[in-house]
């Protein structure tokens, strides 16, 4: 089993078009074709993992067939790529990749979900086990984290991001790390080598979906969620890649306006001003209104142009006017999914159909 331990439990979207019976977002031919083998290593090029503007469409439909019930995977990363490096406190820790079949549809979208600072472990939190909950494909991934982002330079918010997301240097004129992120170690690869390792040992959950034939990531059926730091990195990544939808939770922040609406003396992020590659009706973020942080993170919602005004859902109930601003009054700096009175709220910001926003029990 190459080392990663797979368990089968009884307890435990967005975009696209219904494809067939008990399941959502697929697109192409209804039959099934090759995927990717697993195992560690492989034919992945760096050079081909670019940024594509616009949706691609997948290949062929998804095809699960595995058992009815919550299915949880951890592997280290070298597990799935040999040339991680394996000296990092970024690698040593467990990522985790959760399926549940029993869900009444398969939402084809897979679920990458980004942990706080100093997260040296794929971070699963309320959001991933939420989401594999309700028929996505999750998948918890380590990366680095552990570095001050709040620093006085608008720009190096974003290009810290950027560095972990690529592997490519974008952090020159400052000490960035004590590490150099490279290719194998930046979320973007280390994704695509886990959905193939995964697919290797799992093919009857379908992992290998979510690859391109050239075996890069197919983002535009990949819903990226962070809570704290990893809710800026979800927004930062959406400006460079097309994805099915960004889902912040505690965050985006990455400014220090304060309490100034108009951050007259505080720093912004230049990231905050590109023309983003995901469709800004695909961003969504959730805030509370007792998390010191909540004027900044409703300034960076502001600034960046997410839809709609501030609807509190704590008095509020789904579709929030159609906004993709979200507050709760009485919340705090915490992951909102993992909170039962906030489900309604992550289930309208995941697009969860009707079928499946009870969760599987």
């Amino acid at each position: 089993m190459g080392g990663a331990s797979g368990g089968s439990t009884g307890t435990g979207g967005a975009g696209g078009v219904a494809g067939t019976a008990g399941v959502a977002g697929t697109a192409g031919s209804s039959g099934s074709s090759s995927t990717p083998d697993g195992g560690s290593g492989g034919s992945l090029d760096a050079g081909a993992i670019d940024a594509r503007d616009g949706d691609t469409s997948a290949p062929r439909s998804i095809h699960v067939t595995a058992t009815k019930a919550l299915h949880q995977h951890t592997f280290k990363p070298s597990q799935a790529d040999a040339e991680v490096n394996t000296a990092t406190t970024f690698s040593d820790g467990n990522e985790v990749a959760l399926i549940d079949p029993r869900a009444a549809t398969i939402m084809g979208k897979l679920v990458v979900t980004l942990g706080g600072t100093g997260s040296t472990a794929g971070y699963v939190g309320g959001v991933g086990n939420f989401v594999a909950a309700r028929g996505f494909h999750v998948f918890a991934v380590t990366y680095y984290t552990e570095y001050n982002i709040v620093r006085e330079d608008a720009a190096f918010y974003g290009d810290a991001r950027l560095e972990v997301f690529e592997g490519v240097d974008h952090t020159e004129k400052f000490e960035f790390a004590t590490v150099h992120i490279t290719k194998p170690d930046s979320i973007e690869v280390r994704v695509a080598k886990g959905l193939k390792y995964l697919q290797g040992l799992y093919p009857e959950e379908d992992w290998g979906y979510y690859l391109n034939t050239d075996e890069s990531v197919r983002w535009s059926d990949v819903i990226v969620s962070g809570m704290s730091h990893g809710a800026s990195s979800a927004a930062r990544i959406a400006m460079v890649r097309t994805l099915a939808g960004a889902v912040s939770l505690a965050g985006p922040r990455d400014n220090s306006c304060g309490t100034d609406p108009a951050c007259a003396n505080g720093t912004v992020a230049t990231w905050f001003s590109e023309v983003p590659k995901t469709p800004l009706d695909r961003f969504y973020a959730m805030t509370g209104a007792i998390d010191a942080q909540h004027p900044e993170h409703l300034f960076a919602m502001q600034k960046i142009g997410y839809v709609g005004q501030v609807v509190d859902v704590d008095t509020s109930a789904p579709p929030y006017n159609a906004t993709h601003r979200l507050k709760a009054a009485s919340g705090d700096h915490t992951d909102f999914c993992g909170v039962a009175k906030y489900q309604d709220a992550c289930n309208y910001m995941f697009n969860v159909p009707p079928e499946n926003r009870a969760g599987v029990k």
